[in-house]
């Protein structure tokens, strides 16, 4: 695999690392997310410079596809949405390597630095969204929004709004400020028996 062999992994890690250090509250932060830092500081320049070196090799091959078609149709994610958590409590290594079987698609585009946007194209029947993603040819930018533009307008996707919030059904349990990192409950308020929509508050008061 291209990104993880020789291109877009180490430059991925490395500017994790690069931008750490500017993070404010830097002890909220997951011990995974340090654990991305660690990784990040482990990859070497040289490295780093390869795989930039590398990248407009890996980005005219990929890009040969343009000479017979349009625009690249890919799906976005390789499985449906994963769950709140789904990568708790496992290490940076274990999460990449999770991360790379859930976003498939996505990398390699981020590499090559070229037009790509992903579009809803409805609602399944488990009342999950779905989407596709688009890839336009290097700076064109202009053949992507307007085939983005097109496809919402067709599927009517500005007519899907999210229900309006009913705080009156919810109670949102946040952690201890010592633990801010820790789960947020919601649970359902006792004067409500059916709620109809799920109001989660994901920051507190003053950090707003």
């Amino acid at each position: 695999m291209v990104f993880a062999r020789d291109g877009g992994l180490p430059v991925y890690l490395a500017g994790i690392h690069a931008h750490y250090d500017e993070v404010p509250h830097q002890d909220r932060l997951e011990k995974r997310t340090r654990g991305f830092d660690r990784l990040g500081r482990a990859i070497s320049s040289r490295l780093v410079r390869a795989a930039l070196d590398a990248r407009r090799e890996h980005s005219y091959r990929v890009n040969e596809i343009f000479d017979e078609i349009d625009v690249l149709v890919t799906p976005v994610t390789g499985e449906l949405p994963v769950p709140v958590g789904k990568w708790r409590g496992r290490g940076a290594f274990r999460t990449v390597l999770g991360m790379s079987r859930t976003y498939p698609f996505t990398a390699l585009w981020n590499y090559t630095g070229q037009p790509a946007a992903a579009v809803p194209v409805g609602i399944g029947a488990d009342g999950l969204p779905r989407s596709v993603m688009l890839i336009a040819p290097p700076d064109r930018e202009d053949l992507l929004l307007s085939l983005a533009g097109q496809m919402e307008e067709a599927i009517g996707w500005p007519d899907h709004r999210p229900r309006p919030c009913d705080p009156s059904n919810w109670q949102v349990v946040l952690p201890p400020r010592r633990h801010i990192n820790g789960p947020v409950r919601l649970v359902r308020s006792p004067s409500s028996r059916q709620p109809r929509t799920r109001c989660i508050r994901s920051s507190y008061p003053d950090q707003e």
